[in-house]
């Protein structure tokens, strides 16, 4: 008998727009510090591909990056075609990472120096929540972190463990 797997897509519109504005003014400031002098025309154009640009690449990684929960752990991309997959027991810390406005949540493995990055602009972060609720003991740390008012996770030294 196989185990329920719930699937978790990214939202497009919110971070596709973040995103795009964040490309569009980082670019525009790179022009502009590099001298280029550009007419208003040229500008529009330059934004517009920029916003396009980031929209897709945006659309890109809702349609190939999706978070994966079941029984036995959580199943998140680290690049689109690379899936990473936690046992819920070996999950260790877990830190809220907020990235330009992008959430995350950050799970580390007992005496690993790199976690596994899971978005949190989930299409249906509830349903997310719930799932995850469902297969953690009341003791661990991700349904500790789930809370609205959770304390942060202590700071850890990561530079002494990579080895």
């Amino acid at each position: 008998m196989s185990q329920p797997i719930c699937r978790f897509r990214l939202q497009f519109l919110g971070p596709a727009i973040r995103f795009s504005i964040l490309t569009a003014i980082l670019f525009e400031g790179l022009i502009r510090l590099d001298g280029v002098l550009l007419d208003h025309g040229a500008w529009l154009v330059a934004r517009l591909f920029l916003l396009l640009g980031a929209a897709l690449w945006m659309g890109l990684l809702v349609l190939l990056c999706r978070v994966r929960v079941t029984p036995l752990g959580i199943k998140s991309p680290d690049w689109p075609w690379i899936v990473r997959e936690l046992p819920w027991d070996s999950i260790a810390i877990v830190q809220r990472v907020n990235l330009l406005g992008f959430r995350f949540l950050v799970l580390y493995a007992a005496n690993k120096p790199f976690g596994m990055w899971v978005p949190l602009f989930l299409k249906d972060g509830d349903q997310f929540w719930r799932m995850v609720k469902g297969c953690v003991p009341l003791d661990h740390p991700l349904r500790i972190a789930a809370e609205p008012d959770a304390a942060p996770a202590p700071a850890r030294d990561v530079g002494s463990e990579a080895s």
